[in-house]
């Protein structure tokens, strides 16, 4: 990928693929540290984070099979 001449499509791509990767690590961060001492939000703020990463994810496999062509660089 030439960065000089960068696409719009190739800027969403890099925007989802990284926002994919920081929810679904900030998700197993907070799933395994679920019982933080002294912040009775953690298990709720994992889960939002968790579904959030799952319904993104989903979101854009559906759109990218049906747009082939918004996939393919």
């Amino acid at each position: 990928m030439d960065f000089n001449n960068i696409s719009i499509k190739e800027l969403i791509q890099l925007v989802f693929v990284f926002s994919v990767v920081l929810m679904s690590s900030i998700s197993g961060f907070m799933r395994r540290h679920q019982d933080v001492p002294g912040w009775k939000y953690s298990h709720l703020v994992g889960e939002v984070v968790s579904s959030l990463a799952s319904g993104f994810t989903a979101f854009f496999l559906v759109f990218g099979i049906t747009h082939n062509d918004w996939m393919s660089v």
